[in-house]
């Protein structure tokens, strides 16, 4: 597998979930943005402790088995071994479905959500209760998503998890209406995910063969055990600014940071996408050609992730405050601070994306679990010095901190497995024309601001951001060829326009 042909891959199974991500996220935010209106700022408050709740669970049901399934998925299926890569899935899922119903049973046990930020033990909360208990035991978690990538099925995932990802959202929508309550929420939740799980398991059984289970349990779960350490603690990094809100502040406090945090994780969403690309990608590299290769593989990949993901974190942090008001409301404006400094926290988080694969594929679970863990435990201590003095301005800030530490720390681990090849040049190129992108934006907002010119802030800033790379001489006739192998003939006239606005004649 050559490296042109390695990075087609990785650009075109970006393509796809960028696409369906992309599709997810507008849904989920046109969704939300009715779903807001139709509750109060307390309600919001609930709706956060309810979705920090349900990722929990998931992470708990996961047992730390994606990456694992992803790895030897893409390894057995390059080997022709097609029964052991069935024997990884349905063992997996067998698996995570026994923890599924073990924290189900916690949840209905425990009676949540009573008692949760002095929650009421009235028959409203008991049915939400039940229905969140029902949904854990309906719902797939990560291990189905990471057989497709396993598989390099980049499409078939994109086109499922689009369609699910849109309707879901709306179901919500409909279902609150319809309940007046937040139980509604719940109950469009059991069903569409019931759905979705029916038709991924068809779907597998179609692809890989009936159910066999030849797969070690004692090996999975050996190499999966430091990863679900590493899940929990990416759950507790992704959360824990929220965690330790609930005992600290208001409902209302919370619900508006819920709201940011819900236009952060879409944004965070989208960014992912390279990142679960990647993994499937150096595996096969590391399957056919060793670890020296994959020195060569990370630069390629920092190169494009910086000059496509770059970006975004800028234009979130130049537009927080519109996005967020136009999206949930004026009564959320509060939180746009908050949004705009996890939006550059992550541009650490963008520059570890080419990174973090490397320790899975070596098998190094534990160290890519402690790139998590001591990153928490230092940001949690910052959370509680700076809550109390700066609320959820606080939660943002040690939330910031610890996606540095977290990128710090997998530099480090990396650099002693490897030799790393990072594409400096083109991270720092990138993080210039993203600033002087951003500049123009808050220029344009302090010229004239309205929450409804969005869409005018963001279509000046990518002209921006393209002229910058252009001037830059970032992007070169190689990166263009790349995009339109890609893309394919149909979009030769969209590649030679961006060609025209991105690369420079003596290039």
């Amino acid at each position: 597998m050559g490296e042109e042909s390695n990075a087609v891959s990785v650009a075109r199974g970006a393509s796809y979930l960028g696409v369906q991500s992309i599709a997810s996220s507008v849904a989920k935010i046109v969704a939300f943005a009715f779903f807001a209106r139709l509750i109060s700022v307390d309600e919001m408050g609930v709706f956060a402790i309810l979705s920090l709740a349900s990722t929990g669970a998931l992470t708990l049901i996961g047992l730390g088995l994606a990456n694992v399934v992803t790895k030897f998925v893409a390894e057995n299926i390059a080997q022709g071994k097609k029964v052991e890569a069935a024997s990884v899935y349905y063992k997996s899922l067998l698996l995570s479905e026994l923890a599924s119903i073990i924290v189900a049973a916690g949840f209905l046990l425990s009676k949540f959500p009573v008692g949760v930020s002095n929650l009421p033990n009235s028959p409203l909360i008991s049915v939400i209760g039940m229905f969140f208990a029902i949904d854990l035991i309906a719902i797939i978690g990560q291990t189905e998503g990471a057989v497709f990538y396993g598989l390099l099925e980049f499409r078939a995932y994109a086109l499922i998890y689009a369609v699910y990802g849109s309707v879901r959202p709306f179901m919500v929508v409909l279902f609150v209406y319809e309940t007046h309550s937040l139980v509604g929420m719940v109950e469009a939740w059991v069903i569409s995910d019931t759905v979705l799980t029916a038709y991924v398991f068809l779907y597998f059984w179609r692809r890989l063969g009936p159910p066999v289970f030849r797969f070690s349990t004692k090996y999975l779960l050996k190499l999966s055990s430091p990863l679900y350490l590493a899940s929990i603690a990416s759950f507790l990094y992704g959360s824990f600014d929220q965690l330790t809100l609930i005992p600290l502040v208001s409902l209302t406090a919370l619900g508006v940071y819920g709201a940011a945090v819900t236009g952060f994780t879409a944004y965070n969403n989208l960014i992912g996408v390279l990142g679960s690309v990647l993994l499937p990608v150096f595996s096969g590299v590391h399957g056919v050609k060793g670890r020296e290769a994959l020195g060569d593989s990370v630069r390629t990949a920092s190169r494009y992730v910086s000059i496509f993901a770059m970006p975004l974190a800028f234009v979130l942090l130049a537009t927080a405050r519109p996005a967020l008001t136009l999206l949930v409301g004026g009564a959320y404006r509060s939180g746009a601070i908050p949004l705009a400094v996890l939006a550059l926290g992550s541009i650490a988080t963008i520059i570890a994306l080419a990174l973090v694969p490397v320790l899975i594929v070596l098998n190094e679970t534990m160290l890519a679990a402690l790139a998590s863990i001591i990153p928490l435990c230092l940001s949690v201590a910052v959370a509680f010095i700076s809550i109390p003095v700066l609320g959820i301005l606080g939660a943002s800030i040690a939330r910031a901190f610890s996606m540095l530490l977290s990128l710090l720390l997998t530099w480090y681990f990396v650099r002693r497995k490897i030799v790393v090849k990072l594409d400096t040049q083109a991270i720092l190129k990138s993080i210039v024309a993203s600033v002087g992108m951003a500049l123009v934006m808050e220029g344009l907002q302090l010229l004239y601001y309205s929450r409804f010119l969005l869409p005018v802030y963001l279509l000046v800033g990518l002209l921006a951001y393209l002229l910058g790379m252009r001037e830059l001489k970032a992007v070169s006739t190689a990166d263009i060829d790349l995009l339109r192998r890609m893309l394919g003939p149909r979009f030769s006239g969209i590649c030679d326009l961006l060609s025209r606005l991105v690369v420079p004649y003596d290039s």
